[in-house]
């Protein structure tokens, strides 16, 4: 964004960008953001470092450069997930 008054903050799958009292979040995961559980725990972190700021009014989530938005879950990851449960901080237990 034009007159960005912070420079971005960025892990390898999500990148957030301050201007006032908007936030930026990108995604960067690949050609199509596919939702893996890495993913997940970026955003994760990423939205809880945004959630204690009372200045922020406003979020905007994006694709980055990426050719989708988010084109859903990384189906190869199911396999791995079958009988686990996880609780809001994202650690995965046993069903």
């Amino acid at each position: 964004m034009a007159g960005d008054t912070s420079s971005p903050s960025q892990t390898s799958l999500v990148t957030t960008r301050f201007n006032g009292m908007i936030v930026q979040v990108g995604l960067n995961n690949g050609r199509l953001n596919l939702v893996t559980r890495e993913l997940l725990r970026a955003l994760n972190t990423a939205l809880s470092d945004i959630g204690v700021r009372t200045d922020i009014r406003c979020l905007i989530v994006h694709g980055g450069q990426a050719r989708a938005f988010c084109a859903g879950s990384d189906i190869k990851e199911f396999a791995d997930l079958k009988g686990q449960c996880s609780d809001s901080s994202g650690t995965s237990t046993a069903c």
